[in-house]
Order: C-alpha cells, then sequence, then structure tokens
C-alpha cells in the first residue's frame, strides 16, 4: 500500500520535532550573535592597530629624543633658554627695550622712540610703535632680521614711512609672552622640532647670559621712552 505524503511529513515531523526547533534556535542564535562577534573582531582589531602605531611612535620619540640627548645634551639646555628669551612666561620692559636697542645696533637702523598700544595689546601679546631712522641699507637690514635678531621674537604688523623723512618711520611691533602648555592628544614630530630649533639657533646673534647684571641696565619703569640711547 502506498503511503500519503501529507502524513509521512507530519510523521517526521512529531518524530524530529526536537531536532528541528534545536536547528531553528541555533540558526536565530547564529543571525544576531555572529555579526555581533564579527563586529567585535573588527573593533578589536581597529584598536589594536591603533595600539602599536602609537606604540611605535612612542618608541620614535624616545629613539629621537635619547639620541639628541645624547648628542646634543648641552644644546638641549640652550634651545630651551633660548625659547624661554624668544617667548617669556610673563612680558617684561627689560628684556623688549634691550631687543630694539640690539636691533638698533645690529641693523645700524636708530630706534629713537616707541609708545606702547595698549588698544592693539592683550595678556600675550604687547603691541609697540616704534619711530626711526636710517638709511636704505639700515633699513632692509631691520626688516630681514627684525623677527629673531633682538632675541625676542618679534611681528610687523604695519610699516609707515613719511616721504619727507621729518619723523621717521613708523612700525607697528609685536612681541609675544606666553606660558607654554602641552596638550597629551597633539601628535607631535620631534625631529622637526629639533630641526627648526637648530635653524632658530642659526639666526640668533645675541649671547645667552644667565647673570642679569652683565647685561647693560634699563630702566622698565615707564612704558615710553623718548630715546634708547
Amino acid at each position: 500500500m502506498q503511503r500519503k505524503i501529507r502524513p509521512y511529513l507530519q510523521y517526521l515531523i512529531k518524530q524530529n520535532l526536537v531536532y528541528f526547533v534545536i536547528f531553528t534556535a541555533m540558526m536565530l542564535i547564529g543571525a544576531v550573535v555572529i555579526p555581533f562577534f564579527i563586529s567585535l573582531i573588527n573593533k578589536t582589531s581597529i584598536d589594536l592597530g591603533k595600539a602599536r602605531a602609537e606604540t611605535s611612535a612612542l618608541q620614535t620619540k624616545q629613539r629621537v629624543l635619547q639620541a639628541v640627548i645624547n648628542e646634543n645634551g648641552k644644546e638641549i639646555d640652550q634651545d630651551l633658554e633660548i625659547i624661554s628669551k624668544f617667548i617669556p612666561d610673563s612680558e617684561d620692559y627689560f628684556s623688549m627695550i634691550y631687543a630694539l636697542e640690539k636691533l638698533s645696533l645690529s641693523s645700524g637702523f636708530i630706534i629713537n622712540n616707541y609708545t606702547v598700544n595698549l588698544t592693539k595689546s592683550d595678556s600675550n601679546k604687547l603691541s609697540l610703535t616704534v619711530t626711526g631712522v636710517g638709511d636704505t641699507n639700515s633699513f632692509l637690514e631691520l626688516l630681514k632680521t627684525y623677527n629673531y635678531a633682538g632675541g625676542r621674537l618679534i611681528t610687523a604688523e604695519k610699516i609707515g614711512i613719511d616721504p619727507l623723512q621729518q619723523s621717521g618711520v613708523n612700525l607697528d611691533l609685536n612681541f609675544y609672552n606666553e606660558k607654554p602648555t602641552i596638550d597629551p592628544d597633539e601628535n607631535l614630530d620631534f625631529q622637526a622640532s629639533i630641526d627648526e630649533l637648530d635653524d632658530l639657533r642659526a639666526k640668533v646673534r645675541f649671547a645667552i647670559v644667565s647673570d642679569p647684571s652683565a647685561q647693560p641696565a634699563v630702566s622698565s619703569d615707564y612704558p615710553t621712552k623718548t630715546s634708547l640711547f
């Protein structure tokens, strides 16, 4: 007698119901768990890659710093002192006036007056209007060297020239001061920084003096002075 198909299927389902339920449950679990584990593996792989990159960067920084310390330990101390003089933690008129005097002596451009611009100054910048006289060569020399030659970081916002040469040349100069801060998340290129310091050291035209008494005495009581000499 030929067995009917429908009753036979029902019989198979009854006999294998447990296996069918288990298989279905495993399929459902797999559909949820497998993507989760794949995502977890990918995230772990990404985190591991970042950790390796950070470790490699730290090792590179350590090698560079160690090499520089071994070869140029004294130069690092000098670099730090140069930076502290170029951009001091707080402004002082002594170093500002001394920088103007150095610029005048090195370029031959006679600076005979300066005035503090309080409206353009802030806690990290002191703005001055400087007036001076000189020939073309001394003026061009001043323009080429004013950023570093005085021993302070200086920028110029405006240069005014009197065509009749009655009052000389007016320059709006900025002196900077700021206490340095370190951002732990900032990615620093130590080798590039060292190269920049080497370049800066080559441009510096002043000798670092540890004893302030060895420098010329310049009054810092007033922000305005009619003559530097």
